[in-house]
């Protein structure tokens, strides 16, 4: 939770930062910088300027949208430390998906007493939080299927003039990776997950995409092929 805070206070000040200084520029109280004019150029087109992406979570909204969905983020981590860890978590508010998910198999490991090299998510599409939600687990929400909806218990076809759907919330259940997924007597589709519908990213520094989050294992009544050849994924954030 304080790295995400720190990114987000970092984005945030790099955005009022340069507001103010093209504000001040607009006023002739400083000379207009080559940075200065990129940035009021690509606000008047309504993109988000190069300067904030440089610090900012994969995105390809708009710059309306995306003012809006910042909002909408910090507002999820400051009720989060004002009220505690939420019962639903809002997936797609993360910056490093990975340090939230490394952070549920260190908690899951210093309980167990396993080596977290050995310990692996199962996952379980819930209707609500009122389900029987497992001890150590979290349900997720907030991702949207490119390619396919959920219903009856499973992936199924996409309703006609539809390219993407709303999923269901997920829960997240850690266990040890030799332990047989739920639904592993049946077929599982292995469904990638993407911050963009750009699916495109590069590695960091740690190994670490920039776009692909994870994979979730999906029950399906058709073979995983035919749902690669829909190009099927879960996306965190529309454009």
């Amino acid at each position: 939770l304080l790295q995400e805070v720190t990114r987000y206070n970092n984005l945030l000040q790099t955005t009022q930062l340069s507001l103010q200084t093209i504000d001040d520029a607009v006023k002739g109280l400083i000379v207009m910088s080559a940075e200065v004019e990129a940035t009021g150029a690509a606000m008047l087109e309504s993109i988000v300027p190069p300067l904030w992406l440089a610090v900012c979570y994969p995105t390809l909204k708009p710059l309306a949208s995306w003012v809006e969905d910042l909002g909408e983020r910090v507002k999820f981590f400051k009720d989060w430390i004002r009220t505690g860890i939420p019962k639903r978590i809002w997936a797609p508010a993360f910056f490093f998906h990975q340090s939230f998910l490394t952070g549920m198999l260190q908690n899951f490991a210093r309980r167990t007493a396993l080596p977290i090299d050995g310990l692996d998510f199962d996952f379980d599409v819930v209707g609500s939080v009122n389900e029987d939600i497992p001890e150590n687990a979290l349900v997720v929400y907030g991702f949207f299927m490119e390619g396919a909806r959920w219903g009856d218990a499973s992936i199924m076809e996409l309703a006609p003039k539809t390219t993407f759907s709303i999923m269901d919330d997920i829960c997240l259940i850690p266990k040890e990776a030799s332990t047989p997924r739920k639904g592993a007597d049946g077929i599982l589709y292995e469904c990638p997950v993407y911050k963009t519908r750009s699916r495109a990213g590069t590695l960091s520094t740690i190994g670490h995409s920039t776009n692909f989050i994870m994979s979730i294992y999906l029950p399906s009544k058709n073979d995983s092929e035919h749902w690669i050849k829909r190009g099927v994924a879960l996306i965190s954030q529309m454009d």
